[in-house]
């Protein structure tokens, strides 16, 4: 299965995509270990070449998860919003999922304005390179309100993060996951994770 978290800067996708990999044990990849790598080759401010970056490397990336063994829980973070590179590299996740045979699960991160702010003012932010300028964050809030998600793909989960803990959005996924197999396994099309 590979369990794939979107959201703003701030929503918490790294907090809890950490404690649901570790939950159904399975392997974690963080937007920024794509991210991080891009603006070692590049800046954002060369933004044809930082995108170029990106997408190579999300091919590259999810190129090699595909390849791991269909068994293995894959939970990995993007911050994908409503534009043509972000929907090539959503696309890649799912090929991604697609030539494993598993099951792909698109989960929304979303937090009002004041809690994301919030977040993406903490100092620990600053350890991984996240963006924690409050005014990029929400310029780029403005001109994407909307992260991609397909409301209507299957197994498609939306989750509201304010006011609650990691530890409670965790296990409302690992809930989550625990549905999706079990009508799987009821259809008798059981995939693997």
């Amino acid at each position: 299965m590979l369990i794939h978290l979107n959201g703003f800067p701030g929503v918490g996708k790294r907090t809890v995509g950490l404690l649901v990999a570790e939950q159904l044990g399975g392997r974690f990849v963080h937007n920024h270990d794509i991210v991080n790598c891009a603006l070692a080759c590049t800046d954002r401010s060369e933004e044809v070449a930082y995108e170029q970056t990106i997408i190579d490397l999300t091919e590259f990336v999810f190129g090699r998860l595909a390849k791991r063994p269909s068994a293995e829980f894959q939970v990995v973070t993007q911050a994908l919003a409503d534009n043509e590179v972000d929907r090539r590299r959503l696309s890649t996740a799912r090929r991604s999922a697609s030539e494993r045979g598993v099951t792909f699960v698109p989960i929304l991160l979303v937090a009002g304005e004041k809690e994301i702010l919030e977040r993406a003012s903490n100092s620990e932010r600053s350890l991984w390179k996240k963006l924690t300028d409050l005014h990029t964050l929400k310029a780029l809030m403005a001109r994407y309100p909307d992260m991609l998600h397909d409301e209507n793909e299957p197994y498609s989960y939306r989750i509201d993060t304010t006011g609650h803990t990691a530890e409670i959005i965790s296990d409302m996924i690992v809930k989550h996951i625990a549905v999706i197999q079990k009508s799987e396994a009821q259809r008798g099309g059981v995939r693997n994770c």
